[in-house]
């Protein structure tokens, strides 16, 4: 005689389903695709009660024309398909990132309000250099991340 034993739910689902219980409790709107990520075309895909803002696109923080992400107690993020591009805090604070890592080669990668601005490359510190230098170095890292893909 076979003995039934009933499947388990995979706990991704389980997981997943937690984390949309909070949401739906933090939240006034959340929009979701035919899968079940976060997803809205038109608009942001989820609008939290203190007033924060996500758009989302498949289940990843995305926005063509603005901050995916916009709160007025903390900062404005940009997101390219999930991939953190730029934040603005609130205190006026301007930080440009590749890849989730500081690094921007057309100029500081963090500005400050006060013009004490700082270099990054590829998240290392440099120092200011003459644009032709950050030109070079913008290939050497593209190069890299060639071969790291």
């Amino acid at each position: 005689m076979r003995r039934f034993k009933p499947k388990a739910l995979p706990k991704k689902r389980k997981k997943k389903k937690q984390k949309y219980d909070i949401l739906k409790i933090l939240c006034d709107h959340i929009k979701y695709n035919d899968r079940g990520e976060l997803h809205c075309d038109d608009g942001p895909a989820v609008v939290y009660k203190t007033g924060a803002v996500h758009y989302y696109q498949n289940g990843k923080l995305h926005r063509d024309d603005g901050p995916a992400v916009t709160d007025r107690l903390e900062a404005n993020i940009w997101y390219q398909h999930g991939v953190m591009i730029k934040r603005i805090s609130r205190t006026g604070v301007e930080e440009h990132y590749r890849n989730n890592i500081l690094h921007r080669t057309d100029g500081p990668a963090i500005v400050y309000p006060d013009k004490n601005d700082i270099y990054y490359i590829n998240g290392k510190r440099v120092k200011k250099c003459p644009n032709h230098i950050l030109k070079c170095l913008e290939k050497l890292a593209e190069q890299e991340d060639l071969k790291n893909a």
